[in-house]
């Protein structure tokens, strides 16, 4: 009777034994015992497979302690960025504060600039024509 590499020992020998001392035909319980091998390599976890899930499990736990270590920073860059941002508004608030100005300033001027010229046009008028 031929049974593959068990993961596990099995003892078929004794199985069989068993079996067809409990009344089983020997060729029914070497088919037995061979399927019930097959059955237990195929369903349990060598050692290699454990230490594989191991490997990937350390794998998995540093890249999520890389993924954390990325979020930290990401949360940073948005802290810095947001105090940019607030930055950005109060210059953008100073800039309209100061071209109110300058546009008040400007009228001022269109005002004084239309008085002068208003006055010139006087004084032109009454050189030109006595009153």
């Amino acid at each position: 009777m031929s049974t593959p590499d068990p993961v596990i020992p099995f003892d078929t020998h004794r199985f069989v034994k068993r079996m067809t001392g409990a009344g089983m035909p020997l060729d029914q319980a070497e088919v037995l015992a061979e399927e019930n091998v097959a059955l237990i390599n195929s369903h349990l976890a060598t050692r290699r497979d454990t230490d594989e899930i191991k490997q990937d499990t350390t794998r998995l736990k540093q890249n999520f302690e890389d993924f954390g270590k990325d979020t930290d920073e990401l949360k940073q860059n948005f802290k810095e960025l947001r105090k940019d941002t607030d930055q950005i508004k109060r210059d953008v608030g100073q800039i309209k504060l100061d071209l109110a100005v300058v546009k008040t300033e400007l009228t001022m001027m269109k005002w004084l600039v239309s008085g002068i010229g208003f006055g010139i046009l006087l004084l032109l008028i009454r050189s030109f024509w006595p009153v």
